[in-house]
């Protein structure tokens, strides 16, 4: 990923293998696959501290 470390919500675009750490296998995969041309439908990712920081303030 070519953004800085705090991004939290990022188009599927932006997103390659070094990104799973902080947004997930299934969406980095993503990212890779339209990076190298495969047709996949415009999405977006959410940052997994996002993700936890918002369970944490769920409950």
């Amino acid at each position: 990923m070519t953004e800085d470390n705090n991004t939290q919500i990022v188009n599927l675009s932006k997103l390659n293998s070094s990104s799973t750490s902080k947004f997930g296998g299934k969406a980095s995969n993503l990212g890779e696959l339209i990076n190298s041309g495969i047709n996949v439908p415009e999405g977006f990712a959410i940052n997994t501290d996002l993700y936890f920081d918002f369970l944490n303030k769920s409950n």
